[in-house]
């Protein structure tokens, strides 16, 4: 017979368990802040643009592909879509220029005819540029 008494070995196992658990979530980012989500939304929408931001957010969370296009045609210029961002709290560090053309790249031509995608491209040559 084992030395260990009754009970103890399934408080062990659940303890293993929930240590085990803790280590997944915590490499995989399970629980993680608002804040470490360059994306998250702080903020309700006052207008089209930002209601296509908040939709595109919704989609990228739910997978789907290209999920903020819609707002790159709906905001129109790169400071409309720009603003609409910040007033969700949406940090990308100064890189919403490239994110926005990086959205117009993966579209057909008539999107990148459009004129965010042209200041977006154009805000990228030259940094002076970026609203």
């Amino acid at each position: 017979m084992s030395a260990i008494p009754a009970g103890t070995h399934m408080r062990r196992t659940y303890a293993g368990a929930a240590l085990l658990l803790a280590v997944a979530f915590g490499a995989c980012g399970g629980g993680g802040a608002a804040k470490d989500d360059p994306l998250a939304l702080q903020g309700k929408p006052s207008d089209a643009c930002g209601q296509a931001i908040m939709d595109g957010h919704n989609m990228e969370a739910a997978g789907r592909s290209a999920p903020f296009l819609p707002s790159v045609r709906v905001c129109g210029s790169l400071a409309a879509w720009t603003a609409a961002a910040n007033a969700f709290g949406i940090d990308l560090k100064g890189r919403e220029a490239q994110f926005v053309d990086n959205t117009c790249n993966a579209a057909g031509d008539e999107v990148k005819a459009l004129n965010i995608c042209r200041e977006a491209k154009a805000a990228l040559s030259d940094p002076r540029r970026i609203p």
